[in-house]
């Protein structure tokens, strides 16, 4: 019942996109995606794949062998669902890493002498470009622009504005944060004192079996991204804002708002983790 439930949820999630669609955008976000696996994949384990997928595929074609059917099948047919959204609408990179499984085991079954040859560099460029994230994530070394740095714009600064979203709490007195973004609700949850109360805004909840906090007719904090962001409940007072900062670069701006909850709208508790 639960995993029924939860394809039912999936389903549900995925196919409200269906109603983006911008073709004129196409090349544009066809091309994101390649780049997008390029990146997430690694170069030449992306081209390692798409091999793979491949070969499976045309072994299922003109031999009908079960095993290369299957993963044809795994890889070749969430493929084919992205690209048809990438035609109106952009999709993210890791959305496709459902196929990777199935199109790394049908790289295994590539025999030719330039595939195998292409296994040690294939590896030593992944390892090589997975080091360089995790020292980036770390240490943040590269003088990129923000915009330009994926994982700045991820991880940066999130321990700064959790702490400015404390002090404007405890400044007005607030009983609880909220937040519509789900990522930014999640990460004040995250990182938060213990015994915050952090509230989630949003029908996306409502597939979570998570309690509706008693909270009616009390302030609290709300956190908008954006420095011009409108809040999400009307009843709102401006209290400035905050940003996330990382070595000195701000990495994106919060509006901050003494707002009371909208009944009418959707909110859940989030849990909080017992210990840091």
């Amino acid at each position: 019942m639960v995993e029924r439930r939860a394809r039912l949820v999936s389903i549900l999630k995925q196919g409200g996109r269906a109603g983006a669609w911008v073709p004129a955008r196409a090349p544009q976000f066809l091309a994101e995606l390649v780049a997008g696996q390029f990146g997430l994949a690694t170069p030449l384990i992306f081209v390692l794949l798409v091999a793979g997928a491949a070969h499976a595929s045309r072994r299922a074609w003109r031999m009908r062998e079960p095993v290369s059917t299957l993963l044809a099948a795994l890889a070749g047919l969430p493929a084919l669902v992205f690209v048809q959204h990438a035609l109106g609408d952009r999709v993210q990179a890791n959305w496709p890493v459902i196929a990777y499984p199935a199109a790394a085991l049908a790289a295994a079954g590539l025999c030719g002498r330039g595939w195998r040859r292409l296994y040690l560099p294939a590896v030593a460029l992944g390892l090589a470009m997975t080091a360089a994230v995790y020292v980036e994530a770390a240490l943040a070394p590269l003088p990129l622009p923000v915009r330009l740095n994926p994982i700045a714009l991820q991880t940066g600064g999130w321990r700064e504005l959790a702490a400015a979203v404390e002090a404007a709490r405890r400044q007005v007195g607030a009983g609880f944060v909220a937040a519509d973004n789900y990522g930014l609700a999640d990460e004040l949850a995250r990182l938060l004192p213990d015994g915050v109360a952090v509230v989630a805004i949003g029908p996306r909840w409502a597939n979570f079996n998570l309690p509706r906090p008693a909270i009616a007719g009390e302030a609290g904090l709300l956190v908008e991204p954006g420095a011009a962001a409108a809040p999400v409940w009307p009843r709102a007072q401006s209290l400035g804002g905050g940003a996330r900062v990382q070595n000195g670069r701000i990495i994106h701006r919060y509006s901050f708002f003494r707002a009371i909850p909208d009944p009418a709208t959707d909110y859940v508790l989030l849990p909080r983790p017992s210990a840091r």
